[in-house]
């Protein structure tokens, strides 16, 4: 398997084409985060922004009171000259039709602009009787390059698809072919960022199709749509949050619940890098199911809280192929249904059990999953359920002429109810894994048939070497302490003890710990650690209540940067990953405050520190080191933070 390490943001900066426009996308390069190895992603090149070169729709005569802007709007669009400029959506409600983008275009959605489609009935067909259905926004027919689409404000620029006309259609006639709310099929250098785009009828953001776009980026968005399996609201069906079919693309920062996939990598996806992103309601981080000429996927530092599947990778006979390099690292999820989920039986609505399962020929098209890592993955809180397909910890089944190669899975925690379930495969446990099953402690295998196992998953007799990545869990699966104990103590060595020491350790549902509101939190960490990331998760414990994180080692918080929802709120927790200025070593503070106590889970990520006094020998061979400003520097001889060959070093 390949190994990536990621360059810092200045050095990705330097080979990135920059616009002259300082209207969305002079501050990206800084911001990309490229593996090494991999091309950067290219980003739009546009003309500077003056007035000459910005169209107001109302100056083409759409009104906030016309039931249908789709002609004014375009006139405005195909405004815009050859060498590029910017369309304006002002504040306000404006009812839409089909519209197309041209090349170096800024469609540009102001604070309280919501752009929303004409509704179902109205909205125009593209086929007499009405049965398929153009895209929102798109490329029309032609191949575009250096587009934008961003808002002024991420939560009152909006995008919406009045999409539950369309969900109840759905249901009533399969046949309905729904567009996606944004879709580019050919062309290159789009972005797509800080705004909102909620209840499409179908897909949100499509990139791609048959590999004719490339080089995308979507920053900060969000996509909001009822979960597939909604009761109390009207489901949505499809719902993909952002789908994938061509090569370089970045997506990050990004805040999705949605009725389907919310990040999707189909054929054709090739160096796609997906970090830093919150996904709710949802089928998770996921590949497939069309999987021909896909490789170089890796998702990591992600949140997952209620969504059905954490890493999904699924296809079947007929529809993929050589399927390869694939990481999925750093993230943490929370009653997650489904945390690691690998199939080559999907669309199979009667699986057989492995023992019957025949093997086919071979084909350019048979499922061929291999060098897949799974690493620094934390799950907790995984519903019971009795399905022999969903609900184990770790679902793996290949094909019995094709297995699922060389999955390994290096530091990775996830505490279920069942055991795991592993057909056609080989798979590797490494650095300390553990799966817990809560039920049946002692049996974390459900189904092994034709899976060849190394390593251990019970989490004993490892210990991390320097260096090493680390991830600690603190709930109340593993507190040693009793109920009422003032120091609270965990498997892990880890304890926590309150300022005033009076404060009795009590766990509430889902493995969580209560924390008293006002009371400041000290984690002692074990020897020779460092702390980088501190992942909570929680709801305050009342209803109707809220509560918030006031500070983390040091730095204080407003009372809305870091919620917790209430007990009977609908979702009721909340997850949220913070990175440490100055990694902690030894111990760490934190502190709840808000209307009542919060009952959370706490996740640790870091590395084992180094005593080391030099660090001038590169064992990769690129020579450099840096510290923690990311300068590099000449030599590691003073006490401090560095980092090098993907690690960061505490000399001492």
């Amino acid at each position: 398997m390949n190994k990536f390490v990621f360059k810092a943001a200045l050095l990705c900066a330097l080979v990135l084409p920059l616009s002259a426009s300082a209207d969305g996308v002079d501050n990206e390069a800084n911001e990309q985060n490229t593996p090494e190895g991999w091309t950067a992603v290219q980003l739009p090149v546009l003309p500077e922004i003056t007035s000459s070169n910005t169209f107001d729709i109302t100056s083409y005569g759409a009104s906030t009171s016309s039931n249908d802007n789709t002609t004014a709007i375009q006139k405005a669009l195909n405004a815009v000259p050859s060498t590029g400029g910017k369309v304006v959506i002002p504040a306000g409600t404006w009812l839409c039709g089909p519209i197309h983008l041209k090349s170096k275009t800024i469609l540009y959605l102001s604070a309280g602009a919501t752009l929303k489609m004409l509704p179902y009935g109205q909205y125009p067909s593209t086929t007499t009787g009405g049965k398929e259905y153009d895209n929102f926004i798109s490329n029309g027919s032609s191949s575009i390059t250096d587009v934008v689409i961003e808002g002024e404000d991420k939560q009152t620029s909006v995008i919406d698809g009045q999409g539950e006309a369309w969900w109840i259609a759905y249901e009533n006639d399969k046949d309905i072919k729904r567009g996606a709310m944004i879709r580019f099929k050919k062309g290159s250098r789009f972005l797509i960022k800080n705004l909102t785009v909620k209840n499409a009828p179908g897909v949100n953001i499509t990139i791609s199709q048959n590999g004719n776009a490339s080089h995308a980026t979507i920053h900060d968005v969000i996509i909001r749509e009822p979960s597939s399996s909604a009761t109390d609201v009207q489901k949505s069906h499809n719902t993909d949050g952002i789908s994938m079919w061509g090569p370089y693309i970045n997506i990050y920062n990004c805040d999705i619940s949605n009725g389907d996939d919310n990040v999707v990598a189909d054929t054709d996806a090739r160096y796609v890098h997906v970090w830093n992103c919150k996904f709710g309601d949802g089928h998770g981080a996921s590949i497939g199911s069309y999987t021909e000429n896909l490789n170089n996927i890796i998702y990591e530092d992600c949140t997952f809280n209620g969504t059905d599947s954490g890493f999904r990778l699924k296809s079947q006979r007929g529809r993929s192929g050589d399927v390869h390099d694939i990481i999925f690292r750093n993230c943490t999820m929370t009653g997650v249904k489904n945390p690691v989920y690998i199939e080559c039986w999907y669309d199979k609505s009667t699986k057989p059990v492995p023992s019957e399962a025949e093997a086919e020929p071979v084909t350019s098209t048979t499922p061929a999953f291999r060098d897949i890592l799974i690493q620094n993955v934390v799950s907790t809180g995984t519903p019971y359920n009795t399905s022999a397909k969903a609900y184990f910890p770790v679902y793996i089944y290949g094909l019995p002429e094709s297995y699922v190669k060389n999955v390994t899975f290096d530091n990775v925690q996830i505490e279920t109810q069942k055991g795991m379930f592993l057909a056609y495969c080989n798979v590797n446990f490494i650095n300390g894994c553990k799966i817990t099953n809560s039920k049946t402690p002692g049996k974390l295998i459900e189904t092994s048939y034709e899976a060849d196992i190394e390593g251990d998953y019970t989490g004993s007799g490892y210990v991390p070497g320097e260096g090493d990545p680390v991830t600690y869990m603190l709930d109340a699966s593993t507190a040693t302490c009793e109920s009422g104990a003032t120091e609270w103590t965990f498997s892990n060595g880890c304890s926590i003890i309150s300022e005033s020491g009076d404060r009795g350790y009590a766990a509430a549902k889902n493995n969580t710990i209560k924390f008293s509101r006002n009371y400041v939190f000290t984690i002692n960490l074990p020897a020779n650690v460092s702390v980088s990331k501190v992942a909570f998760t929680g709801y305050c414990n009342k209803n109707d209540k809220t509560s918030y994180l006031k500070s983390l080692n040091g730095v204080t918080y407003d009372e809305a940067d870091y919620v917790f929802p209430a007990l009977n709120a609908t979702p009721n927790t909340a997850t949220y990953s913070i990175d440490l200025d100055n990694p902690a070593v030894g111990s760490l503070s934190f502190e709840f405050s808000g209307d009542d106590q919060t009952a959370a889970s706490i996740v640790l990520h870091g590395n084992v520190a180094t005593a080391i006094t030099d660090v001038m020998a590169d064992k990769k061979g690129n020579g450099k080191i840096y510290n923690i400003q990311g300068m590099a520097v000449k030599n590691a001889d003073k006490s401090g933070l560095y980092i090098c060959n993907g690690k960061k070093f505490i000399v001492k």
